[in-house]
This record gives structure tokens, sequence and C-alpha cells, in this order.
């Protein structure tokens, strides 16, 4: 996509990916290595790629992949990746590894299942259906998978979740196929029961695919914290702000703290190498209140379209003189704010001058009257 935005269909690809020899269902971008992309398919096989050769770099096909997967997401440190598949297994693996992926039972209905990582990169949600065909979630630790913490059954919905968790403020985010509803809840690791509903968000057409944009485009001005992008039963797209109550209006830093950026922090060989990498982080402020993300080619897409690394860049950049003329006008609105508050100053003392001089008046008046009322010693 050119960095002005899409001005027309794409009809082109700018790479092409074979090796997968049915359909594939899921595609991931690494969180935090450039052109390394995690897919899915019909095939029972979980697919590295390296897009800047693109070349099928691993295969990850283990003897248990015996259904077509339902979910797939890396972990938020990109060590990890996480699978559901249509007959209650979970899979956790490392792409990197040639062991076998660490399995969990999952959930017991025939519907699909989904998951999502949680703060810490130990902890996973699913969410799924139990026989009875009851819209349940279930909270796993890698450290044993046999069973969960904890599952529990959700709300008395019938459609496959679309799930979002915002690890920042640890709030899970739920959107039911086919469901008109949109709820969060508060995920605590230290309550026993791990989730805290807290409100619904009610739309009257149901929904067929629901996602959130990145953090970077949420306007803070607005007191925003998440965006969701929703496409409704009419195939139209809309958008539904998710915002905090603020009394003040005044941007609050502790509602944003830090968060992963769009800017990698390593390349495809180092990783698959076996090297890690931190998260690059960002944070928004009350001066950029609308950032965007300028998406350029990097690679063999570099070649192609001559663009750089991502980038975060402010949504519109001022002209110098302008912005002197605005700094001018400020500093002129500022000596009238000062004239005006000197002269209503003066205005001030002199009435203060005023008023001792009649209460100076005033008590020399009430001794004189004091004086005549008092008797004569000579009468």
């Amino acid at each position: 996509m050119d960095t002005d935005g899409l001005k027309e269909n794409i009809t082109e690809a700018d790479a092409e990916l074979k090796g997968h020899t049915k359909k594939v269902l899921y595609t991931r971008w690494h969180p935090i290595v450039e052109n390394t992309l995690a897919t899915a398919s019909a095939d029972l096989t979980v697919k590295l790629w390296d897009v800047e050769q693109q070349e099928d770099a691993m295969t990850f096909a283990d003897d248990k992949f015996k259904h077509v997967p339902t979910s797939l997401r890396w972990s938020n440190d990109g060590k990890m990746l996480a699978m559901n598949t249509r007959t209650s297994s979970m899979f956790v693996f490392d792409p990197r590894q040639e062991e076998a992926a660490m399995v969990a039972p999952g959930h017991a209905g025939p519907k699909s299942q989904k998951l999502v990582w949680l703060k810490g990169n130990q902890t996973i949600l699913s969410t799924g259906f139990n026989r009875t065909s009851t819209r349940e979630f279930a909270v796993w630790d890698l450290r044993d998978m046999t069973q969960p913490l904890y599952q529990q059954a959700l709300a008395q919905q019938t459609g496959v979740s679309h799930l979002h968790f915002d690890v920042e403020h640890e709030l899970l985010f739920i959107a039911g196929r086919g469901e008109s509803k949109v709820e969060y809840y508060q995920y605590d690791s230290n309550n026993p029961q791990h989730l805290t509903y807290l409100d619904s968000y009610q739309t009257p057409e149901t929904t067929k695919v629901f996602t959130f944009v990145p953090k970077w485009c949420t306007d803070v001005s607005k007191h925003e914290i998440q965006r969701g992008a929703r496409i409704n039963s009419a195939n139209q797209l809309s958008y539904i702000s998710f915002r905090l109550a603020n009394k003040t209006g005044q941007f609050q830093d502790h509602l944003y703290p830090p968060f992963q950026s769009n800017k990698p922090t390593g390349n495809f060989s180092e990783w698959c190498g076996g090297k890690d990498f931190e998260n690059n982080l960002m944070q928004l402020s009350a001066a950029t209140t609308e950032r965007r993300t300028i998406a350029q080619k990097k690679g063999f897409l570099n070649k192609l379209k001559g663009g750089n690394a991502q980038v975060d860049e402010p949504a519109q950049e001022q002209d110098p003189a302008e912005l002197q003329k605005k700094v001018e006008t400020l500093e002129a609105d500022k000596a009238s704010l000062q004239a005006s508050n000197d002269a209503l100053q003066k205005q001030v003392e002199e009435l203060e001058a005023r008023i001792k001089i009649l209460e100076s008046g005033a008590s020399a008046q009430e001794e004189a009257a004091d004086a005549d009322a008092e008797p004569s010693n000579n009468e």
C-alpha cells in the first residue's frame, strides 16, 4: 500500500508464497521480527515464511494435527505460537524447535474454538462450547496444560467468538459472530474467577467480522483507549470507539501506558537462528492526539516500492511559518490579557484605598458622637 493511503483497488500481489497444498485459513505476522509470517492451512500444517526471500522456511506438522485449525496466534513476545483445532485440541509450540507441541484438551463442543494470549506470555484464554452448546471460556497455564486453571460458562450466546485482549488495561473484548453485542471483561489473575463482566455494546445489526485497529490510531483527546472495526450482516463497515470517562477533560498519561509499536526490532535470519528480541514500545501523549502508521515496504518490497522501515509519524505536518504566526498571535493575546489584568488590578487598589478612607471617616464620626453623649462634671 502506498504511504499516503489506498487510492484504488489492489489486484496484483507484491509477493506470492507457495507451499500449502490446501486452503490457507489463518495468517499472522510476527509481532516483533520483520518480514516473518506464520500460516495455518487445511492441509494440517503450520508454515513459517521468510517473506523477504519468499521462502517456506519451516513447516510444523505434528501427528496430532488431525483436524483443521480454527485459530492461530503469536505470543506477545513472539516466541511461541498457539493454535486451536476443530476437535477440542489446543497446541502451543515454538516453531523454531523440532520437538512436539504442548497439547491441551480444549473445549468439548463441536463448534470452532478461539484463543488469545494474556499478559505475561505464560497464560492463554480460550473460548469454545461444551457438549450442550453453551459458550464457555477457559484459562490455561503453559506450565501445566493438562487442565485449565479455571473454566466457566459465558453469557448465553451461540456465536463463535472474535477475541481481543488489551494487554495494558487487561481488558477482554468478545464479539460473537451472528450476534449484536460486544461484551468486555476485566481480567485479574488474582481473582479466582479470572474474569469480571463490565458492560456491553449493543448494535441493531448482527456481526459478521470484528477486529481492533492498532492503538496508535486511537484519539487520546477523546479519551479513547480502543477502537473496533466491524462488518455487520448488511456488509457495512463501521467503527466502535471505547472511551474512559474523564470529568476533567485533561489528558491522563496513566491511561496510556507504553505499548507495542509497529517498528520491528529484529530480522528473520537472526530470530530463526534462536535469537529473541524485545518489544519496541511507544507511548501516546497529549501532543500526539492523532497518529497514523505508514506501513512502508522493506527488504524485497523495498526494491519494488522504494520504501523504508515502518515508522510512526504525526498525521499532519504544519508549515513552520504558520506555526510562528500562531505563536505570535498567542503572544499578542497574552500581552492583551496581561494589560487587562493590570488595569483591573489598579481599579482594585483604588477601590481598596477609597474603602479605607470611608472607614476612617466613619470611625471619626462615631468618636465625635460618643464625646457629645458623655455628661459634664460641672452639672
